[in-house]
């Protein structure tokens, strides 16, 4: 009998073009191997007010919890739910929603006790602002539910390392985007010419 494949949820308050790069990346690497679940909690959101929602390509399809909905006028109680409903079936779900909406981290460690494997997708670094000992120390316990981290750089692997990411993989490569949606943008085609 053939193994099913895995399914992986990629969450984020609202996509963005590079959230939908990573979505449609992952989706063509896993091909047949994992089902890749793009979900987005809202249409617009506060934080990405000025962009367009993207347009999930050939790679996966995206969901979209709250759809003409702003993230931030929707009821953390209902973020929660709909969250926990949409990636119920899946085995690992990434998180990029900031591990300080509070509904997200605790669906975190429900996933977790769900048995789910769960990452956290963070550009967070230790010098983005004066820190207070003790509230990184209940960060450090608040993180505790997550597999592992996936950060942009070297200042948020230390970050995270400081957080107690230690023996749990810390994975680089966070902020990328597609080379080839920004040469198509850019009106160059694609086979190296015009190129930085």
């Amino acid at each position: 009998m053939a193994r099913k494949p895995r399914t992986i949820a990629l969450v984020w308050s609202q996509f963005t073009d590079p959230h939908v790069d990573r979505c449609n990346a992952l989706a063509a690497r896993l091909e047949g191997r994992a089902r890749v679940v793009p979900i987005e909690v809202a249409s617009t959101s506060a934080t990405y007010a000025d962009f367009t929602s993207g347009t999930a390509g050939e790679g996966a399809s995206r969901t979209t919890l709250f759809p003409d909905r702003s993230f931030d006028e929707v009821p953390r109680w209902r973020r929660f739910i709909a969250l926990i409903r949409a990636v119920r079936g899946c085995d690992t779900v990434y998180i990029g929603v900031p591990y300080s909406e509070i509904d997200f981290l605790v669906a975190a460690w429900l996933l977790r006790i769900m048995g789910k494997r769960v990452v956290l997708m963070c550009d967070s670094k230790f010098d983005d602002f004066p820190r207070s000992v003790v509230f990184e120390n209940l960060k450090r316990l608040g993180l505790s539910c997550y597999s592992a981290v996936m950060v942009a750089g070297a200042r948020g692997q230390d970050y995270f390392r400081f957080l107690g990411f230690g023996r749990r993989p810390i994975l680089v490569g966070y902020d990328t985007l597609s080379t080839d949606r920004v040469r198509r943008l850019a009106g160059l085609d694609g086979d190296g010419d015009g190129g930085a």
